[in-house]
């Protein structure tokens, strides 16, 4: 099974549609690992060998990068 990293907009920011999410993740803004710490673009290569990664959008819906 593969582990799920869930990332939300830091300090704040929330996302109403996926694409506010993937223009702030490519533009090298901060996000919030849910459960974890801050992370960015920089760490895709980590992320990624972590797990597979998504952006909550809005309250409940999830987006794969």
């Amino acid at each position: 099974m593969t582990n799920r990293i869930i990332l939300q907009g830091a300090y704040g920011r929330n996302y109403t549609n996926p694409m506010q999410a993937y223009a702030d993740w490519y533009a090298g803004k901060d996000f919030k690992i849910e459960g974890g710490p801050y992370c960015s673009n920089r760490d895709a290569d980590l992320l990624q060998d972590i797990g597979q990664v998504w952006f909550r959008v809005g309250e409940t819906q999830l987006v794969v990068l």
